[in-house]
């Protein structure tokens, strides 16, 4: 049984251990200064460090030149989400600029973007298929609308769906409807239906019930949505 200062010692490591981790994904994500940065670990660590840390490249290659952060950083938009880190930094840059190409990139449409992708993905966020656990048999045995079936980040379904966006696309979706499971397509046709579902009217306003209506049809989901934007700060 370990003795009392032991157990001090223990808890001075594991506290170590957690700033040395924040300062690494800081790292990661290009954070030099500031609250939550490599600096402020490293200077919780060590007070004598602070002005031996110099700015460097991130770990990783945001696409788009980093405006996709501009609002939350990956490491917020992970945590808001609960959706793995890495997804978040592969999928939501070509999800924003989809977004900011119809001019509805606003900080609140874009919180109404990702909340859905949380739901509507199963916190996966990444585009999937409908009861993505089960296999193509049971979709086209269960699923009157097979195989048009829910597919990308806000599960297009019905062929006239697949036909409109695949022409508004340019993509022959009705004749290939598994590559409306492709990120790039699922994210350009998740922009197209927030504009014209008139999804983003809605969370401008910051109407999440109305945003879940428009997506879902009802309310299913709504307890989720609301606990993601709220993470988000609305």
């Amino acid at each position: 049984m370990p003795t009392d200062s032991q157990w001090r010692r223990i808890g001075q490591l594991d506290a170590q251990q957690a700033a040395i981790t924040r300062a690494l994904l800081a790292m990661a994500e290009g954070r030099w200064r500031g609250d939550n940065s490599v600096e402020a670990w490293l200077f919780a660590l060590d007070p004598h460090c602070r002005d031996d840390v110099r700015p460097r490249s991130p770990m990783y290659e945001p696409r788009e030149g980093g405006r996709a952060w501009a609002y939350w950083s990956p490491a917020e938009l992970a945590e808001a989400t609960g959706c793995p880190h890495a997804a978040v930094v592969a999928n939501w840059p070509a999800i924003y600029t989809e977004l900011e190409k119809r001019s509805i990139g606003s900080r609140e449409v874009c919180a109404a973007a990702l909340a859905t992708i949380a739901v509507e993905t199963a916190r996966t966020f990444m585009p999937v298929q409908e009861a993505f656990w089960l296999d193509d048999t049971w979709r086209r045995v269960h699923l009157r609308y097979a195989p048009y079936w829910g597919r990308g980040y806000v599960q297009l379904t019905w062929h006239y769906n697949y036909q409109t966006y695949g022409e508004v696309l340019g993509v022959d979706l009705l004749n290939n409807p598994h590559r409306a499971k492709e990120p790039d397509i699922s994210a350009a046709a998740l922009a197209e239906f927030f504009d014209r579902a008139r999804v983003a009217e809605a969370a401008q306003r910051c109407d999440w019930p109305e945003v879940r209506r428009r997506v879902q049809g009802g309310h299913a989901g709504l307890d989720h949505l609301l606990a993601v934007v709220g993470r988000l700060g609305y």
